[in-house]
């Protein structure tokens, strides 16, 4: 074949069955990117979750606790008291929030935690691993629970990483 009959082929395209395998392998390929694309995703999304997934069982009502801080990204309790406005738990001023701080930290958890926009409507507890501190904080959170309300009415310590009081709209 010479020059000009290939050229005249070339501008042709290819034959029909050609342009079927042609499709063909396109649409076999598009697919398969489409499953790895799926599996990457995937992948990320179980690996996040794997990633935040505590390192310990949740016991009492540690996952409550979880979703109460996430929800209003709680942060230590005088930091976000301190962070400008006039920030308070619900039915307390910002001193009597202050006050009661400095009453749950004297009893030795490792932190305090509140959060939301003005008022917190919950503070929450990390328990320290020292016992005598641990009962100290229950016995505290079931005092007020049973002055103020809450769920639960009494908890006990099995072992938990959270404690919380849920603050009163009238005190």
């Amino acid at each position: 074949m010479h020059a000009g009959a290939m050229l005249a082929n070339a501008r042709r395209g290819p034959a029909r069955g050609a342009q079927e395998k042609f499709a063909t392998r396109q649409a076999v390929t598009m697919g398969i990117l489409l499953v790895l694309a799926v599996g990457v995703v995937l992948g990320i999304v179980f690996g996040v979750k794997a990633l935040q997934a505590p390192d310990r069982p949740l016991l009492g009502n540690d996952a409550e606790a979880l979703k109460i801080m996430s929800r209003s990204s709680y942060i230590e309790m005088n930091s976000w008291l301190s962070q400008g406005v006039e920030r308070s738990l619900v039915g307390h001023n910002p001193a009597q929030s202050k006050a009661l701080a400095d009453e749950i930290y004297a009893l030795g958890p490792k932190q305090v935690l509140a959060g939301g926009g003005r008022a917190s409507m919950f503070v929450v507890i990390e328990l320290p691993e020292d016992a005598e501190s641990r009962e100290k904080l229950f016995a505290w959170r079931n005092r007020w629970t049973e002055r103020y309300g809450g769920s639960p009415p009494v908890e006990k310590d099995v072992g938990q990483q959270y404690i919380y009081a849920e603050m009163p709209l009238n005190r």
